[in-house]
């Protein structure tokens, strides 16, 4: 039995779909980012960042949200933009240095943050200690990784702030 050429390409489509084809399905999807901590942003630019796996519930967000800091808050930033470590290196996400800071570009002390990384398959980063202890974090394999850090609650104007970061894992 011939099949037809419309037949063919639907079959190669559909093939290279279910078995994850990167110039076809890969390329054009948007990265997912995955929540694995909530905690507060440094009180200064020379401190790491307090984060763990579950730091908030939600009757604390009406108290949180409330904050002077957190409405005056117009931008967060990084003292630095990328991370470096080697496969097998255990790190932690309090090494970050993220500050709040209002319109005037002064550190506003801690607002509640959320910490997001990029979701990959295979993952880059084992995450089962954090989850456990909130300290460290495993890195998995090579490659260039995004953590995304939020604001919990909207700052200035209602909207809430992000900084991006990236993470480097060198093979052994």
């Amino acid at each position: 039995m011939q099949r037809s050429v419309k037949q063919q390409v639907v079959g190669v489509l559909v093939g290279a779909f279910l078995l994850g084809c990167p110039s076809l399905y890969a390329q054009n999807r948007k990265p997912t980012f995955v929540t694995v901590g909530e905690g507060y942003t440094a009180a200064r630019a020379s401190q790491g960042i307090r984060v763990e796996w579950h730091a908030f519930t939600g009757s604390d967000f009406a108290v949180l949200c409330g904050a002077p800091a957190v409405k005056a808050t117009t931008r967060l930033l990084a003292r630095q933009q990328t991370m470096k470590v080697a496969v097998d290196e255990f790190f932690s996400f309090s090494g970050l240095k993220v500050i709040a800071v209002d319109a005037t570009g002064l550190s506003i002390g801690p607002v509640p943050i959320t910490l997001a990384v990029e979701e990959s398959a295979p993952p880059w980063a084992d995450l089962k200690a954090y989850k456990l202890t909130g300290k460290n974090v495993r890195a998995l394999r090579p490659g260039t990784f995004r953590v995304r850090i939020r604001t919990l609650c909207g700052g200035a104007g209602g909207r809430d702030r992000e900084v991006g970061l990236r993470y480097v894992v060198r093979g052994n």
